[in-house]
């Protein structure tokens, strides 16, 4: 049965994959809950061994929500920006100072708006909770203006039961106060290192806290790892800009009848280097060093 969304070019796609040695699909870009047939394609990766995460808002319904944890999802990582325990989804009761608090980090959205998207994640985070997915909330810490808003969401983080998990500002201009701001919450906190969680062969890395509670979170790291196949001569890389390094493999969809999918390596440029179709790819320079990190060949 071919499957709204999945056929046989995403079989070839994600056997050959798999073939590799690669076992989990994350989906983000967009809304992937807005994608009617999510739960179905989840179902189809699940039976082929993948580990199904997402990135989300959870703009989606709560049954189809349910749908996608009956079928194998089993994580998903939300920005969360206050304390949303005092929000009321059944009488959709939102706060003033936690409407007017969350308003600060949505440039350009209007007040209904936000509204709207806290209601909508609240109602989605009690869907969630108790199905297995293991639910994440990632937050920003740019400066020390945020440590009021991080000492909040890692109480509600802690008072839900959600995973956590803090992200510095990676821009040039921003790092190192962002990072100096991180340190002194965790001090504030009493929080000690615990491990570092590290993808092998990627700068995606994590690393590992407990405070006082026994309550476990994270703050992600960018390890320096790069691809001398796709990096070297980049001018962003060489002026100290590049905020992400080799991050990892992004999979897109496109409309072509030779090549459906295009494998995306970096989000700062758009070379042949960086860019190219699923096929290609799999013949690169770039894909074998990509290997040889992380220990495939």
């Amino acid at each position: 049965m071919v499957t709204a969304g999945w056929g046989e070019d995403e079989v070839r796609v994600f056997n050959r994959f798999r073939d590799y040695g690669y076992n989990e699909v994350h989906f983000t870009g967009g809304e992937p809950t807005l994608n009617p047939n999510l739960p179905d394609i989840i179902k189809e990766l699940v039976g082929l061994g993948y580990a199904v995460k997402s990135t989300s808002i959870l703009a989606g319904k709560p049954g189809f929500l349910l749908k996608c944890a009956e079928n194998g999802l089993s994580g998903v990582n939300v920005s969360v920006h206050g304390d949303f325990s005092s929000v009321d989804v059944e009488k959709e009761f939102v706060p003033d100072d936690v409407l007017s608090a969350i308003l600060g980090f949505q440039i350009g959205r209007q007040r209904e708006q936000v509204r709207n998207q806290i209601l909508s994640l609240v109602r989605g985070l009690n869907v969630l909770k108790g199905t297995g997915v293991n639910v994440k909330a990632n937050t920003v810490i740019s400066s020390f203006n945020d440590l009021e808003k991080a000492r909040r969401v890692h109480a509600y983080s802690k008072l839900f039961g959600l995973g956590l998990r803090f992200l510095p500002d990676l821009t040039p201009s921003s790092r190192d106060i962002s990072f100096a701001a991180i340190s002194v919450f965790l001090k504030s906190i009493g929080a000690k290192l615990t491990s570092v969680k590290r993808v092998a062969g990627s700068s995606d890395a994590t690393a590992m806290f407990i405070d006082t509670d026994g309550y476990r979170f994270g703050v992600k790291q960018i390890d320096d790892v790069f691809l001398d196949s796709m990096c070297s001569g980049c001018k962003t890389m060489e002026s100290g800009n590049c905020t992400e390094k080799y991050y990892g493999i992004r999979l897109e969809k496109v409309k072509s009848k030779n090549d459906p999918y295009t494998v995306r390596l970096c989000l700062h440029e758009q070379a042949s280097s960086v860019v190219m179709p699923f096929d290609q790819f799999l013949r690169s320079p770039q894909f074998r060093e990509i290997l040889a990190k992380k220990g495939s060949v």
